[in-house]
């Protein structure tokens, strides 16, 4: 799918901050990576209501609540401490939801029998986590399971969306693996999580707000 001129042009903001926040990452510069966090999704928000604004009403509204909820997630689980982990989780969980609803019924797609391979993933994760999560089982396996269902879906809206489904699984198992087991030996993890985390956000949100005649490039 081509990239538009006018996305690329609302899509300014958010490659700056992005930059900023990465370079920050990966130099461990943690008070400029905190500070630019919270605004990577507003930015990137800025892209969805700027292009995506002649797109159904419908997609609009999925595309927003799961960006506010992954806005939350990125704020919160900022926050020290296992609640707002939690809660973080919870918010996450909430912006899988919205993307599972913009997948299925906003953009009318189904799952790939190539997504199958995402339960393998899930079982393998489970497996690799299970000694370690303790009280946080039950949460951690909830979320994995929505977090491959928005992943499957994603695979049937074309390569970018399954590019963007399967970034934020990796994102997120770089985070998991990095939360609960010690001592991982992952290369600059923070860098990673956020290099996958934001590639996947920029993908869905590009399928979100492609042209009607784009919908045919999967």
């Amino acid at each position: 799918m081509r990239i538009p001129r006018e996305t690329l042009l609302w899509a300014i903001p958010f490659a700056f901050v992005s930059a900023v926040h990465l370079i920050a990452q990966f130099f461990c510069l943690v008070d400029v990576a905190n500070s630019t966090k919270i605004a990577l999704i507003p930015t990137l928000a800025l892209v969805a209501v700027g292009v995506g604004r002649a797109q159904p009403r419908r997609v609009q509204v999925f595309l927003a609540l799961g960006l506010a909820f992954s806005w939350a997630g990125d704020i919160i689980l900022n926050l020290p401490g296992e609640q707002s982990f939690v809660i973080g989780l919870v918010a996450f969980l909430c912006a899988h939801l919205a993307y599972i609803a913009l997948f299925s019924r906003a953009l009318a797609v189904r799952p790939t029998r190539l997504s199958s391979l995402y339960a393998v993933w899930f079982a393998s994760l489970v497996v690799i986590l299970l000694p370690h999560l303790d009280s946080l089982l039950i949460p951690v396996v909830v979320y994995g399971a929505i977090l491959g269902t928005m992943a499957a879906y994603a695979s049937g809206a074309g390569w970018i969306a399954a590019v963007g489904g399967a970034l934020f699984v990796a994102s997120d198992s770089l985070l998991a693996i990095n939360r609960f087991i010690p001592d991982p030996g992952l290369w600059r993890p923070s860098f990673l999580i956020m290099t996958t985390y934001l590639a996947a956000q920029l993908c869905l949100v590009l399928v979100a707000i492609r042209q009607p005649a784009d919908m045919t490039e999967r």
